[in-house]
């Protein structure tokens, strides 16, 4: 039914209620007329929802943020995560005064950033890895959406560092390495060409 037919059975059943929220509306013309109306959900009535509940009163002129909006980077990416931990964070040094420094960002990182899994450093290439490095990453899948949190404090405390933010996503470990990649500093030339399966 629309919410006029609506609103007249209610007038007939409860006369008292409608004459009340008469006033109130009278009562309160001045902010309806600043851009607030009372409009149908047409959200809720195409689930299928209760149409009785499908009057209410909204803002014409804010811009209401949706879920996507509210998530923030995760979904700004180009690319689809995987339901596991989303990302790594790679930290490089070369050298004892990198080496200082690297393990003095992941003891800022460590307080930074409580929820999050830090391991051994690895003080001799291993892997896709040229060089030494530290890794954490982001634990949960819930977390995700701490992405910027994570980029915005390693770009203002890398210094000299180059450090690598990679997701795990739907695009394969090539992709997460390359195209997908975040870097702060200079980027490794890391050893991933064997993944390439394009090539």
């Amino acid at each position: 039914m629309r919410c006029s037919t609506i609103i007249a059975n209610l007038a007939i059943a409860f006369p008292h209620i409608v004459a009340f929220q008469s006033s109130i509306i009278r009562e309160h013309s001045s902010f309806l007329s600043l851009g607030k109306l009372v409009t149908p959900n047409f959200q809720r009535k195409a689930r299928g929802e209760n149409n009785i509940n499908s009057c209410r009163i909204e803002s014409m002129s804010t811009n209401m943020s949706s879920e996507n909006e509210l998530e923030g980077e995760v979904e700004q990416h180009s690319y689809t995560l995987k339901p596991r931990n989303p990302y790594d964070v790679h930290v490089y040094y070369d050298g004892i005064e990198e080496r200082i420094e690297a393990m003095e960002l992941r003891s800022k990182m460590q307080d930074k950033f409580k929820w999050m899994r830090f391991y051994s450093p690895k003080d001799r290439p291993i892997g896709p890895h040229p060089i030494p490095m530290w890794e954490a990453d982001f634990g949960a899948y819930d977390n995700r959406r701490k992405w910027s949190d994570v980029r915005d404090f390693i770009e203002a405390e890398h210094d000299n560092l180059s450090v690598l933010i990679h997701p795990h996503s739907m695009d394969g470990d090539y992709a997460d390495h390359t195209k997908n990649a975040f870097w702060a500093g200079e980027a490794i030339n890391l050893r991933i060409q064997s993944w390439n399966t394009n090539l």
